[in-house]
């Protein structure tokens, strides 16, 4: 949901956190601890290390610029290529993601595009300076089906390519469940269950997932009654207003007298992490046909 904590996670990961916001733990790009790090270290490893594919493309992309300028920006600033060999290596870009008539899109601008197409742009643009990392921030939010298949598509064919990492974040079940291969579900700022995602997925152990997985239509067959989709009831807190004790507390289907008050610590259950007090023994356990796995938070 909304406010869980996903986008300010990734931002967090290229140095781009909200102004007054404190970022704790640790960050490691070439093995270079990078949380405290200075701009000018940021700066050198944006775009060639990591990148990113911001949400709302319309939005992300600059509208006074053309094309072909907002692709280029990085390979003149960072491979520091002229202007002849950043519009050859343009065109190659636009070409890689798919991009219709590549040439002609060079002298365009953003409002001319359709969203699907300013969508391959931000890619063609984080992918200019070939980053062992792609975040991807809700890459298909503003596009329909048909097309929001068709980049996920990409992203995926990109990624197997370049040999290239993806972290992908999405309220889409549906699209998680097809490009990536370990799920980590997030809930007010905190990571309530991780590990592959086939198995999360199929077998969820935290209520909130379970929560999310009730909440998704599925097709019915002729003849067979209609169903109500499940709902989780309330929103997810403000951050100045968070539960004393687990984060889900006031919205959980099985909550207990001890949610409200102790904040559970990730517990692993044969190597899936879960954040759950029926998980630690606190209480009877009501999940017990779960399929734990394990992932590295």
């Amino acid at each position: 949901e909304s406010g869980c904590g996903k986008s300010v996670t990734a931002l967090s990961l290229l140095g781009m956190a909200p102004e007054g916001a404190r970022v704790t733990g640790s960050i490691r790009l070439d093995g270079q601890e990078m949380v405290g790090a200075s701009e000018s270290a940021w700066r050198r490893h944006r775009a060639r290390s990591i990148a990113m594919v911001f949400q709302e493309p319309l939005s992300a992309l600059n509208p006074l610029k053309r094309i072909g300028d907002i692709i280029a920006e990085p390979l003149l600033l960072h491979r520091g290529l002229n202007r002849r060999q950043a519009r050859s290596r343009v065109l190659a870009l636009l070409e890689e993601v798919g991009m219709p008539e590549p040439e002609a899109r060079l002298a365009q601008y953003p409002h001319q595009l359709s969203g699907g197409q300013r969508q391959r742009v931000l890619i063609a643009a984080a992918l200019s300076c070939d980053p062992a990392l792609l975040v991807a921030d809700e890459p298909t939010t503003a596009l329909d089906a048909n097309i929001a298949a068709r980049i996920n598509a990409l992203l995926i064919a990109l990624t197997e390519r370049r040999r290239m990492a993806l972290l992908y974040i999405s309220h889409d079940l549906g699209a998680v469940s097809r490009v990536t291969r370990d799920m980590v579900v997030m809930y007010g700022g905190d990571v309530v269950e991780s590990g592959p995602t086939a198995s999360v997925i199929a077998e969820p152990a935290h209520p909130y997932t379970r929560g999310l997985i009730a909440a998704r239509p599925r097709l019915r067959a002729p003849g067979t009654p209609r169903g109500r989709l499940g709902t989780i009831n309330g929103a997810v807190p403000a951050l100045a207003d968070m539960p004393a004790g687990c984060r889900f507390a006031g919205r959980c289907p099985v909550e207990i007298a001890t949610c409200a008050s102790v904040r559970p610590a990730p517990h692993r259950l044969d190597g899936r992490l879960v954040r759950c007090v029926h998980q630690q023994g606190q209480a009877e356990p009501i999940l017990a046909q779960t399929l734990p796995v394990e992932v590295t938070p």
